[in-house]
């Protein structure tokens, strides 16, 4: 859900009102318009990914890989977090890389988890 609603947030905002909303978007300064909307789209993707293909039981072995994507994405969100001016704000994009990982393990289907 937190990557669903923060990729909504991306795509329906523009960066200039994300950048007016606070500190915890000042990162947005340094990425295009298009650039912010294609991390929306990123995050809506792997949110989708992580949970519609095993809900369904449709090619279930997408979860795992969106997964590994979503973690992916979050390790580069907490890299521009640290180099960047939110240094205070470091660990939620870490967390939820925590997180992403471990729903590919769960996704994964190994039974000795």
């Amino acid at each position: 859900m937190a990557l669903l609603g923060a990729g909504a947030i991306k795509l329906i905002k523009s960066r200039k009102d994300l950048i007016a909303s606070g500190a915890s978007m000042a990162w947005a300064e340094d990425f295009s318009d298009g650039g912010v909307k294609l991390i929306g789209l990123l995050e809506v993707v792997a949110a989708v990914g992580l949970v519609l293909p095993w809900a369904f039981q449709v090619a279930p072995a997408l979860t795992p890989l969106a997964g590994v994507g979503a973690a992916l994405l979050l390790l580069c969100a907490w890299w521009f977090t640290c180099a960047g001016r939110e240094s205070k704000a470091v660990g939620g994009p870490l967390l939820l890389a925590c997180w992403a990982c471990s729903s590919r393990s769960a996704g994964s289907g190994s039974s000795d988890l």
